[in-house]
């Protein structure tokens, strides 16, 4: 399973509505070490310095919407449950996808209590 004793709950800290209406910036998350990631999972991530979502946050909260390979090996697409008008999949630098990478992972939310 996704919890264990390493898990702890957090507030969480947005500075947009990226993750409305499943994740509000009131709500608490339930925060995992990652483990097994599947497409529709919620991650928490740093993006590296080069990627376009890299805008000041600490972090981001986004939703897995693919699982891809390349020559370097596992990565991941994420968009925002609230991105619909905007897909942060199709972003691009230097002509690539901004690929999040396994270590770039810091947790999985493992589960939201709504406030």
């Amino acid at each position: 399973g996704k919890f264990d004793s390493r898990c702890k709950v957090t507030q969480a800290s947005c500075d947009s509505h990226s993750m409305q209406p499943t994740i509000d910036c009131r709500d608490c998350v339930i925060e995992c070490p990652p483990s097994k990631i599947e497409v529709g999972d919620i991650i928490g991530f740093i993006p590296f310095q080069e990627c376009p979502l890299k805008k000041g946050y600490d972090y981001y909260l986004h939703r897995v919407i693919a699982i891809k390979n390349d020559v370097d090996g596992l990565y991941y697409l994420t968009r925002g449950d609230n991105n619909y008008d905007y897909n942060y999949a199709q972003m691009k630098f230097d002509g690539d996808d901004c690929k999040i990478r396994p270590y770039h992972i810091k947790w999985e939310v493992a589960g939201v209590i709504y406030r």
